[in-house]
């Protein structure tokens, strides 16, 4: 067994021949022999620590220290076991004690010092760590060799720093968790944010560790600033070290935010901050942070110095910036070039780098623009928007503040409005945040930004925005203050202005042209007052509204001093001094003349806007092509510049129109249209292109491709009027004539003054059956161009489109203005336009259309006629005989002068055949009005078989142009002469047109002229399989039905059919007649068809004798006189010339017996008249001379009227006579129940009531064989009972009711209203004899036995209301009685069927007496009842205006109801008194008539 010390030497042998393991076998021998060798334990140490037995290492070394405690071996073993394993614990406690037991010129002092230290800062002693690394750094700063191998000093610094900046950002984070706890709601200081916090914190920090580092303080830990500082300063240019650079430079960046904003001391701090920026760009090359910081640092120079800092030479020992000849800042050097040395260099060394580019983009931007005195071409300024906009996407990695006004300006300028708002908005927001950060505010870009976004807001439509903008702009800037931007490439603009001409150019947007030119005044008002010059843009853009004012002299002046400031100024580009030449030239162009012609002028300033690259290049080239094709006449040139105006611009309208309209001129239209179609692909935006493709294609009936096209170019611009012109002229041809009209509408809301539009809106209006919408059209048109021929002949065709409507209406005055109207446009058009063919005959259509209507007094052609020396009242026959006669003859001078007017029209289109028809249709007129009336024909030239042959002849030399004309041919069939050359005429129309509608008609009525009814029915039956919805096709079929017997209710159909499809007059007056006789005279149609017919032929005696029966019907007896004696005039005035006057078939007299001659129906119709008038006498004359001709007999309807004279006259004896022979045997039931009444109320008025009961028991064998109704013989016991009760004699009235009861008994007539009617017969006369009390009772039996007696009711109000003291019970009850649905019923009915009772009041007026009576007796009535019943008086005194009773009782209800009205008080208390004034007029008018 080896000894132990040389189991000691072969471990240590093994150990430096790399073998531990070995080594570990001799240490355990070692330990065998001595278990505490401190020798073996350190050979166990380092054996295991070499073969990573970290735990068993240090075992060992704390063994051998237990056996020798002081051992410098063992501590330092485990010294590097500790650095080994980073036990900092245990590395301090190791490192202590052998800094302690060795001696410090060991050379591995230093190595143990630099573990100690890191022992330190691993454990959070950062202060004995800092101490610890001073040491060495100091150590190796005088004794760089003690360092172990590899390590320098700028390591021992770096470590130091690392320490001191944790430290510092602790400390910082302290403090601003100490200052939110203040700035908490219990806290005394303001609320701040974080961020904000921490970088007044920061910047404190910084100020405080660089007063440190001054004084060589700073604590135990030290400054950090004089740690960084020292580094920076020593450090050789490795990556190493880049971070330390930057935390230099954050540190004297932070210093800055210590300094309040636009202080000296925030400059200096700035300036050096700006001289390390330029120090860290050598030392730190691989950092970016340098150049960004510069890049902001020189956009605060610029806001704060305009554009220059000036450093005096204040910028060290060693030039500072000048290091390197760079030359960035000096003494008066520009911000602008140091931006750019900077810039570039950082484009260089960081290409990806968002700043870098967008340092790229201004720099591109800036050499492009040539200092803004040359324009950006479009593809540059795109591509640098592409650059700025893909580099500031995320606006956090950017720190440049005009990166944002340049890309909010280029997208601007490159029409991205949307765009250029959102940028301007995202920078303004950035510009906020970073202010509040604590930068310095960058007023100008901010300025700036908000006007790109101002402007933006206007192109993109959002006026009101832009206006607000705008205006608070010009608010806050003053006016001489500019806003600059040299380094975004942008030139010093004035904000106030570009406000001022932003408002302005919003004012024009609205339209509103005064207001745009108010603030131009206003910008060169304060100009002109010496408040700072007014830009040039001002002068031109004033001087261009002026232009477009009309104002040519006043926009010449405006746009030469454009010129003149602008040449003068240094800010000024040359597109825009090349817009300003172009408004100069459209100017001249405008005065015409010299200006126009002589080169020097506008020739000369297109010239100079051409030769300058701008968007007033390719307008400018536009104006030379049309220089070059007006004034020079050189088309080639022309077409040259007109092409290469589209070529720089595809939008210019103006070249594309000229180029289009040359190339259709020299019949190049295809091309034209390829051309279009090209610029329209190639630039969506170039309307015009789509717009003359629309024309193009609609000029060769394209119209549907038209359409898509002005489609297209209304999606590019909505407000293109001629656009919407174009659509709608396509839609119009397309027969889409509602969208027509929308889009012409649309067009004339754009551009009202458009007559195109305005002539085919009443084209349209015409086609869709619209006349007076077509001459509001027409008319609005006309004011704009009064010659217009179109708008006239337009104008003349609605209006007469109009008068024809209005004429078929029966509304003839309207018609006739409208007919003169229509004459005035087309004479205008013929006086214009004298070989205008349409002009003419449109004015023969006119004036042909008065064969109808009565000419206008104010028809320009015929003068109106003087008026009469006397003339008679409106009724007087004669007088209007004689008026209507010179009508008519007016009339027939409108016929004259329509031939005239169409021989104008044959003169010039001898060879067509409609105005052959025209001038045959004219002469046939005036034969049909001469036939008329014998009155008419006087004076007048031509006979009506001159006429007929005339017209006859003017066809045929139609038809000799063209023989195969279905019209012709049935005009021909009408005017012709020869009945069998009609027939023939008329089918060899339906030959060559079988559904040919007006010949059919024609034809079927020539048969029935004829009494072939048959062919007649026949070729109706043709005519209404093709169109049945022609009025004359039903009046045909009416007239066929005539002719049949039995005809007489299909007829009366007929007729009401087509009355109902809009029938002529003759439809009107058949329909009138056949309603007449029908029995229903009293409707209102009927009415209204008798009035028209009648003024739609005043000549026409038979229309006024319908209307005479209608009116007779209705009461209106006194206008059924004047009818019938209008109509008796006209027959007696046309007796010699009995077919002069067109006559209807007197039929509508049959109902009252009339002969068949119309005048004698006429005479007793008058006569009958006359009697409804009270007029006995003149009715009994005409009478006696009717009996006298014999025209009475068999008539008894006739007799009857004639004993209502006699009796009006007073003549009973006449009347009993007249009564008697029409009651002779024959005499229909009806009529001879009417005679036998008439003579039983005869002897009742005589006081015969005896005779009158005895009367009727003669007369009833009699009407029993006549076999008269039921309700006729009530009737007449009804009277004859009533006459007996009013001879208050009680045997007399009890013999009647018992003969009317035996009647009733033989009749077998049970009926309850027949014996109720005879009970309250019984009771009126109870209550005529003051015994109420009696009558109440009979009147309560009829109500028993007929309780829907509405008059037995009111009998027993009355009744129960007169009994002898009653009182408001009583008066309740009658007024219950009067509310009855019964009662309400039977007036309403009453009130429905007749006018006026036949004898004593009417249903309504004894109602509404008894009504008002009892509310006003009775006790408890509400307001309700007492309007109910006012009212109902009020309708009542309407219908019989002299009862004063009722006056009185409506009075007495209108007090009480103001009494007791709770509302308004005044007004009822002033209807109350009207009331009563009424009643006193009423009252003092019956006294007066007594």
């Amino acid at each position: 067994m080896a000894s132990l010390q040389e189991s000691l030497a072969a471990a240590e042998t093994c150990l430096q021949a790399g073998d531990p393991k070995a080594a570990l076998q001799h240490c355990k021998a070692a330990l065998k022999e001595d278990r505490k060798s401190v020798e073996a334990f350190l050979l166990v140490g380092r054996a295991a620590h070499a073969i990573q037995e970290y735990k068993q290492a240090e075992l060992a070394y704390r063994k051998a220290l237990e056996v020798e405690p002081d051992s410098l071996p063992a501590w330092t073993g485990l010294a590097r076991l500790y650095a080994t394993t980073v036990n900092s614990t245990g590395a301090v406690e190791s490192n202590e004690k052998v800094l302690s037991l060795l001696p410090e010129e060991d050379f591995s002092h230093t190595q143990h010092e630099l573990w100690l230290a890191e022992a330190y800062y691993r454990t959070g002693r950062y202060a004995e760590a800092i101490r610890q690394y001073r040491q060495l750094a100091h150590k190796c700063g005088e004794q760089p060799e003690a360092l172990p191998e590899g390590l320098l000093r700028c390591d021992m610094l770096c470590r130091l720093a690392d320490i001191q900046l944790k430290l510092d950002e602790a400390r910082a984070a302290e403090e601003v968790e100490a200052r939110m706890a203040a700035d908490a709601p219990g806290g005394d200081g303001p609320g701040r944010t974080v961020s904000t916090l921490h970088l007044e914190v920061l910047s404190e920090q910084a100020v405080a560790d660089e007063a440190a580092a001054a004084c060589g303080g700073g604590g135990d830990t030290g400054s950090c600033m004089q740690t960084l500082l020292e580094l920076c300063s020593t450090a050789p240019l490795a990556e190493r070290y880049v971070k330390y650079h930057e935390e230099w430079l954050k540190r004297c960046l932070l210093k800055i935010f210590s300094a309040p904003p636009r202080t000296v001391e925030r400059q200096h701090f700035r300036l050096a901050a700006l001289r390390e920026c330029h120090t860290c760009m050598w030392k730190a090359a691989t950092s970016a942070l340098p150049y960004e910081a510069a890049v902001w640092l020189l956009e605060e120079e610029e806001e704060i110095k305009g554009g220059h800092i000036h450093f005096a030479g204040q910028v060290g020992s060693s030039g500072g910036l000048q290091e390197g000849g760079e030359g960035h800042l000096g003494g008066g050097q520009a911000v602008l070039f140091a931006f750019e040395n900077f810039a570039r260099r950082m484009v260089h060394q960081f290409p990806t780098n968002p700043t870098a580019r967008v340092c790229l983009g201004l720099m591109l931007r800036r050499r492009a623009c040539h200092d803004g005195t040359r324009p950006v071409p479009q593809a540059l300024r795109r591509q640098l928007e592409a650059l700025l906009r893909s580099a500031m996407e995320d606006e956090s990695s950017c720190d440049c503040g005009t990166g944002w006004k340049a890309l909010a300006e280029l997208q601007y300028e490159n029409r991205h409005y949307n765009e250029a708002y959102e940028t301007g908005v995202r920078g303004l927001r950035w510009l906020h945040n970073r202010r509040e950060r604590g930068h310095e505010a960058l007023t100008h870009v901010a300025l700036s930004l908000r006007l790109v976004v101002a402007k933006a807001l206007r192109r993109i439509g959002r006026l009101d925005e832009a206006e607000t903008h705008f205006k608070v702009l010009a608010g806050w800037v003053t006016e001489g203050e500019a806003a600059f931007g040299e380094m975004s490439g942008s030139a010093p603009v004035s904000i106030h202005q570009h406000a001022l001409r932003g408002i302005a150019q919003v004012a024009l947007e609205r339209g509103d042209r005064p207001a745009a030119m108010a603030q131009y005044e206003r910008i060169l008002g304060k100009a002109a007052l010496g408040r700072g010059p007014a830009e040039h843009w001002a002068h031109a853009d004033y001087g261009w509204l002026l232009f477009q004012e009309g104002d040519t002299q006043g926009a010449r002046q405006h746009l030469e001093d454009a010129l003149r400031v602008a040449t003068l100024a240094c800010n000024v580009t040359d597109s825009q001094m090349a817009e300003h030449h172009y408004r100069l030239g459209e100017v001249y162009w405008r005065m015409r003349g010299r200006y126009r012609t002589e080169r020097q002028f506008a020739y000369t300033q297109f010239f100079e806007a051409a030769s300058v690259e701008g968007h007033a290049q390719a307008p400018a080239f536009a104006a030379l092509g049309r220089y070059f094709q007006e004034v020079e006449h050189k088309a080639e040139q022309a077409m040259r510049c007109y092409k290469r105006a589209l070529a720089l611009d595809p939008s210019i309208a103006t070249a594309g129109d000229h180029l289009c309209a040359m190339l259709v001129a020299s019949g190049k239209t295809d091309t034209a249209l390829t051309l279009c179609r090209e610029i329209a692909a190639r630039a969506p935006q170039a309307r015009w292109a789509h717009r003359r493709c629309g024309y193009l294609l609609a000029a060769v009936e394209r119209y549907e491709e038209g359409v898509t096209a002005f489609q297209a170019a209304l999606k590019s611009d909505v407000h293109d009027a001629s656009a919407w012109e174009g659509l709608a002229s396509c839609y119009q041809n397309l027969g889409r004539f509602t969208a027509a009209l929308k889009a012409y509408t649309r067009s004339l809301q754009l551009q009202p003054g458009r007559p195109y539009s305005r002539i085919q809106c009443g084209a349209i209006h015409m086609a869709l059956g619209s006349p007076a919408d077509a001459i509001g059209q027409y008319e609005a048109a006309l004011s704009t161009a009064p010659a217009h021929p179109a708008a006239l002949l337009g104008a003349a065709e609605a209006l007469a489109a109009s008068a024809a409507v209005h004429s078929r209406q029966g509304a003839l005055g309207t018609a006739a203005g409208e007919l003169s109207r229509a004459a005035a446009a087309a004479l205008r058009c013929t006086a214009q336009h004298p070989t205008l063919h349409t002009a003419w005959k449109l004015l023969g259509d006119v004036l042909a259309a008065h064969h109808a209507v009565s000419p206008s007094p104010s028809l320009p052609t015929i003068p109106a006629p003087p008026l009469p020396a006397g003339q008679a009242g409106p009724d007087d026959a004669a007088c209007f005989v004689d008026g209507q006669a010179a009508a008519w003859r007016r009339r027939v001078q409108a016929m004259h002068q329509a031939r005239r007017a169409y021989a104008k029209a044959l003169h010039l289109r001898p060879a067509q055949p409609g105005a052959w028809l025209d001038a045959a249709f004219c002469y046939h007129h005036e034969a049909q009005l001469l036939r008329a009336h014998p009155a008419v024909a006087l004076g007048q030239g031509s006979s009506l078989k001159e006429l007929a042959a005339a017209a006859e002849r003017t066809v045929r030399a139609g038809l000799r142009l063209d023989a195969a004309s279905a019209e012709l041919w049935a005009a021909l069939g009408t005017v012709a002469a020869e009945l069998a050359a009609r027939e023939y005429c008329l089918s060899r129309a339906l030959q060559l047109d079988p559904k040919c509608v007006p010949a059919w008609v024609a034809l079927a009525r020539l048969y029935a002229e004829h009494g072939a009814g048959g062919p007649a029915a026949a070729a109706l039956q043709h005519a209404r399989s093709h169109e049945p919805a022609v009025p004359a096709i039903w009046e045909g079929m009416a007239d066929v039905a005539a002719l049949s017997a039995t005809g007489g209710k299909e007829c009366a159909d007929y007729h009401e059919h087509a009355h109902g499809l809009g029938a002529g007059p003759a439809g009107l007056l058949g329909f009138a007649e056949s309603a007449v006789r029908a029995g229903r005279a009293l409707e209102g149609p009927v009415y209204a068809a008798a009035k028209k017919a009648a003024h739609m032929q005043p000549l026409n005696p038979a229309a006024h004798n319908v209307l005479g029966l209608a009116s007779e019907a209705r009461g209106d007896y006194p206008g059924a006189v004047a009818s019938y004696r209008r109509a008796l005039r006209l027959l007696l005035g046309a007796a010699h010339d009995p077919h002069a006057v067109l006559r209807h078939p007197p039929t509508a007299a049959a109902s009252a017996g009339a002969p068949a001659a119309l005048q004698t129906a006429v005479q007793l119709n008058l006569a009958r008249a006359l009697v409804g008038t009270g007029s006995g006498t003149a009715a009994g004359q005409l009478y006696e001379e009717l009996e006298v001709t014999a025209e009475l007999y068999n008539q008894p309807p006739a007799w009857l009227a004639f004993a209502a004279a006699k009796h009006a006259a007073g003549d009973l004896s006449g009347a009993a006579a007249a009564l008697q022979s029409a009651a002779e045997p024959g005499t229909p039931a009806r009529l001879l129940a009417e005679a036998v009444r008439a003579a039983v109320q005869l002897h009742c008025e005589a006081g015969r009531a005896a005779q009158a009961l005895s009367h009727l028991e003669q007369q009833l064998p009699a009407l029993r064989s006549a076999q008269v109704l039921h309700a006729d013989m009530e009737g007449l016991w009804a009277t004859a009972v009533a006459g007996a009760a009013a001879a208050s004699d009680p045997w007399l009235l009890q013999q009647a009711l018992a003969a009317a009861q035996a009647w009733a008994v033989e009749a077998d007539d049970d009926s309850p209203a027949f014996q109720a009617r005879l009970l309250g017969l019984q009771a009126a006369a109870s209550l005529a004899a003051q015994q109420a009390q009696q009558a109440a009772a009979q009147y309560s039996r009829a109500v028993h036995v007929c309780p829907g007696s509405a008059q037995s009711r009111l009998g027993l109000a009355a009744a129960v209301l007169l009994r002898p003291g009653g009182g408001p019970h009583e008066a309740e009850a009658a007024l219950r009685l009067l509310d009855s649905p019964a009662v309400a019923a039977a007036v309403a009915r009453v009130e429905r069927t007749m006018r006026m009772a036949p004898g004593g009041k009417p249903a309504p007026q004894a109602a509404t007496e008894t009504g008002t009576a009892a509310v006003l007796a009775a006790r408890h009535c509400t307001p309700e009842q007492l309007r109910r019943r006012l009212s109902s008086a009020a309708r009542c005194v309407h219908e019989s205006p002299s009862n004063a009773r009722l006056w009185r009782l409506a009075a007495i209800t209108a007090r009480k109801a103001a009494a007791m009205d709770d509302g308004d008080n005044e007004a009822a208390g002033t209807r109350a008194w009207r009331w009563c004034r009424a009643a006193e007029g009423a009252a003092l008018s019956a006294v007066a008539a007594h």
